[in-house]
């Protein structure tokens, strides 16, 4: 019964920022689509207003997944608690939350274009810009919040590795390996490597492979010395498999395993082998869950920067 530790509170916090978040989000919604409406005024801007639709369109679709994300991460840790009553027979604590998220910036200005404030068209449109660039980044800076609260509820520790590996076998075993590689955190990167060894048989020419590193906690993990000991068999059509394991001497310990499927040339039958690999360091790919939200507000970016040179040109 000691084994069996669930930590609900948490996912139950996790829960409550999400809905805090999205209220903000949401708010924050409402004035991006009121000044999209200011962008739309001036035909001679229609590129600054088509990046900003892309951009509010697809922060509408986020606040809409949020909601989702947010219920289920609710309705989760509600099970876990009733479940923990029913084996425990015990009630929980109230854990202590984080702090509320803060939305939006203070009042915003009238986004229409049609009240005199004293100034000239582009003062106003670089007031209106300047309230854009702020919330968009005001967004993004949640949507990180909340990306970063569904990695710790996920709450589980593994790396895949899909990639392609080609090898010359025949009592000298050696080759070369690339491999794209994901975390549970959605963390990306690619990954190249050597490996040389002894294997009694004929391996397969080319490989396609995947390969698992339960618990572990980063792409960074598979960099490094490491052993492969595995075998393969068939002729043409070759599957493999094997178990990768990392450390030196005393330390050694399997951390994962793979399976393939590659192409050998006639006469392959079978074949098993020990070799020592070496992964160098990854190149990033950034993450899965921010991603595309950097794209857009990259692509922001740029437009704003642009219009703001020109608008410090012309004064």
């Amino acid at each position: 019964m000691s084994n069996f530790t669930v930590n609900y509170n948490k996912l139950l916090q996790n829960s409550k920022d999400l809905k805090s978040c999205l209220s903000s989000l949401e708010s924050n919604k409402r004035r991006l689509d009121d000044l999209s409406g200011f962008f739309n005024t001036y035909s001679c801007y229609q590129s600054v207003y088509a990046t900003y639709q892309t951009v509010v369109s697809d922060f509408d679709k986020q606040v809409k997944s949020t909601d989702k994300m947010a219920s289920t991460l609710e309705t989760i840790s509600r099970s876990y608690k009733d479940a923990e009553n029913k084996i425990c027979n015990a009630s929980s604590g109230t854990g202590k939350g984080s702090p509320a998220v803060k939305g939006g910036n203070g009042n915003s200005s009238d986004p229409s274009g049609s009240g005199d404030d004293g100034g000239d068209f582009w003062d106003r449109m670089d007031q209106y810009m300047d309230e854009a660039n702020e919330l968009i980044h005001a967004f993004d800076k949640e949507y990180d919040r909340i990306a970063a609260a569904v990695q710790e509820a996920i709450g589980i520790n593994g790396v895949v590795a899909i990639g392609l590996s080609g090898s010359l076998g025949a009592g000298l075993y050696g080759g070369g390996a690339v491999q794209l590689v994901i975390d549970m955190n959605g963390n990306m990167g690619l990954q190249f490597g050597v490996m040389t060894g002894g294997e009694v048989g004929a391996s397969a020419d080319g490989t396609l492979y995947i390969a698992v590193y339960p618990g572990m906690e980063s792409i960074n993990g598979t960099e490094g010395f490491g052993t492969d000991l595995g075998g393969s068999g068939g002729e043409g059509l070759v599957i493999s498999g094997g178990i990768l394991g990392s450390g030196e001497g005393n330390d050694h310990h399997p951390v994962g395993f793979y399976g393939g499927l590659g192409l050998g040339g006639e006469g392959t039958v079978a074949e098993g082998h020990v070799a020592l690999t070496e992964t160098f360091p990854t190149i990033s790919l950034g993450n899965v869950f921010t991603n595309n939200e950097d794209a857009l507000v990259n692509i922001w970016d740029s437009t704003y920067n642009t219009f703001e040179f020109f608008y410090g040109l012309s004064h």
